[in-house]
């Protein structure tokens, strides 16, 4: 069996792997938000230089980095080495997806009151946390209780609604 350190001395491995970290703070809603790169740089003790040279593949990502990144986003550091793009864990994922979705269901209420003018950026404001919750649904589904499994139907179409006026 591979080792962690020969797994990523393959670059193409060592790029599947940082789309997987990518993707994580993607799903987070975090991906290119100003300051990501330092706070990285800061929890895993490396330069905000070096950490933006890992993430655009010229500097190599090492076991030592991947390792630090994966206690970071508090993932098991054995979910990075799948070439396939696996479901985040629903551990990780619960707290965000809790979040995403109070604030999507703020906004839709929002929107149900307020008065037409206000109506279009609210909108603006309302999809990219629907896609979050979204995609999140689509993935954890079968982990989301039922009651807000059937809350999380209603307000996808009634959001869908609002977002193609």
């Amino acid at each position: 069996m591979e080792t962690l350190s020969e797994f990523l001395k393959n670059e193409e491995n060592q790029e599947v792997v940082l789309e997987h970290v990518i993707r994580i703070f993607r799903v987070r809603g975090e991906w290119g938000q100003h300051g990501l790169l330092a706070e990285i740089a800061e929890n895993i003790a490396l330069s905000q230089a070096y950490v933006g040279q890992v993430f655009s593949g010229k500097k190599p990502l090492t076991e030592k980095i991947l390792r630090r990144l994966a206690d970071y986003l508090k993932i098991d550091v054995t979910w990075f080495l799948s070439v396939d793009s696996p479901a985040l864990p629903w551990e990780t994922q619960k707290d965000d997806f809790e979040q995403y979705f109070e604030q999507f269901k703020d906004l839709v209420e929002l929107y149900r009151v307020s008065p037409d003018h206000l109506k279009e950026s609210l909108a603006s404001a309302m999809e990219p946390i629907r896609d979050n919750v979204r995609d999140d649904w689509n993935i954890y589904r079968d982990k989301i209780e039922k009651d807000k499994n059937e809350e999380l139907e209603k307000l996808m179409r009634e959001s869908s609604e609002y977002l193609r006026e």
